[in-house]
């Protein structure tokens, strides 16, 4: 069991060549993906509102970029903190569900019934990202997938009909 869980998101027909990604893309595209990640966090373990965001809160919901690849261009994300104890958390559990969901209403333009004005205007961050790094988003199967190393959560979780982040 792990508290690490990884996606991939195929950018297709990007300015920058096959394998490559222009810094001001990859830096909104990890903004946003680590602002809504955190904002989940909050919201569902119940920590949301102003103050300092507890440590745990923050291993759980860090993010960061665990590699690029050619085909296209392949950004693996990873969520969790590396080097913490690979332990399954229901609070892990639960952000990575609505982090999924929120993407998946993003693929169907729909807002999650729980998603605060805060987790959408950072999903909006994430569209606006993806719009301006290409023209379209998807893994190989023409859908976001993701997996949980380890763990018998993993699985694709699809955009619907629309992989296109427009």
């Amino acid at each position: 069991m792990t508290t690490t869980y990884e996606s991939e998101l195929r950018l297709v027909g990007a300015s920058a060549p096959d394998g490559q990604v222009r810094l001001s893309d990859l830096t909104a595209l990890a903004e946003g993906l680590q602002e809504l990640s955190l904002r989940l966090g909050r919201h569902l373990v119940h920590r949301a509102g102003p103050g300092r965001t507890d440590r745990n809160v923050e291993a759980l919901t860090e993010m960061r970029l665990s590699g690029l690849a050619e085909g296209s261009t392949r950004l693996h994300f990873a969520r969790g903190r590396a080097d913490l104890l690979d332990l399954e958390l229901a609070e892990a559990r639960e952000i990575d569900d609505g982090f999924w969901e929120v993407l998946l209403g993003i693929g169907s333009n729909s807002r999650p019934a729980w998603a605060t004005d805060l987790i959408a205007e950072s999903a909006g961050k994430i569209v606006a990202a993806l719009k301006v790094a290409a023209p379209e988003v998807l893994d190989d199967a023409g859908r976001i997938e993701r997996s949980a190393r380890d763990d018998d959560h993993s699985g694709a979780a699809g955009l619907g009909e629309h992989p296109r982040c427009s």
